[in-house]
């Protein structure tokens, strides 16, 4: 352990020789100024939202699935459509990835600064990205062959599917950002005992 701790001590600046024992590695890596903190919680809101809010739509695809039409059972369902289980939704899963690396998490920290983007808060924002990326995915994958209805059907599900997304995501973001900020609170109180002692 304390060969981490020496690692780490150097690049944080936040430990003095008498504290290497003191603090187990939870309360050691924080924190203010280190690098880490701020590359960890990125990582961890690039990966882990995404994943959750595609898992969700997934779950609620399944069950919706199994419940309306004539499927019986999940090895049917994932035999009839294994291609999209095993290339679209790894493909999904990592396209979102970066969109949320790239894009949403520059987005969300420019709207805890200014509490709006192009105008708009973040509920409205979310409403209308999911309104946009609905119409397009349902046009994207309409069947004219059936008519304006398919057309209909399908951007409506996927404008929920969006909003689902977004909704999970967001509440995920939010969720570990409130864990980042008690741990920060947690070690802010370790350091004041320490500095006491």
């Amino acid at each position: 352990m304390t060969v981490i701790v020496v690692a780490i001590q150097p690049l944080c600046g936040i430990l003095k020789k008498r504290d290497y024992i003191k603090y187990s590695l939870d309360t050691i890596v924080k924190l203010d100024n280190c690098k880490f903190k701020t590359m960890k919680t990125r990582i961890i809101n690039s990966i882990v939202p995404p994943i959750m809010g595609i898992l969700t739509v997934l779950i609620l695809l399944i069950g919706g699935t199994l419940l309306f039409t004539s499927q019986t059972s999940l090895t049917n369902l994932f035999e009839s459509d294994k291609n999209f289980y095993l290339y679209l939704v790894p493909a999904t899963i990592l396209i979102g990835i970066i969109i949320q690396f790239a894009l949403i998490l520059p987005i969300l920290k420019r709207l805890k600064n200014n509490k709006k983007i192009i105008g708009l808060k973040l509920i409205p924002f979310t409403i209308i990205i999911s309104v946009i990326a609905g119409l397009a995915i349902g046009f994207l994958f309409w069947e004219t062959r059936f008519g304006t209805t398919d057309l209909l059907y399908g951007t409506l599900a996927a404008i929920i599917a969006f909003a689902i997304y977004w909704t999970i995501n967001l509440l995920t973001v939010q969720f570990f950002d409130s864990l980042f900020k008690s741990k920060e609170k947690k070690y802010a109180t370790y350091q004041q005992a320490a500095t006491r002692q």
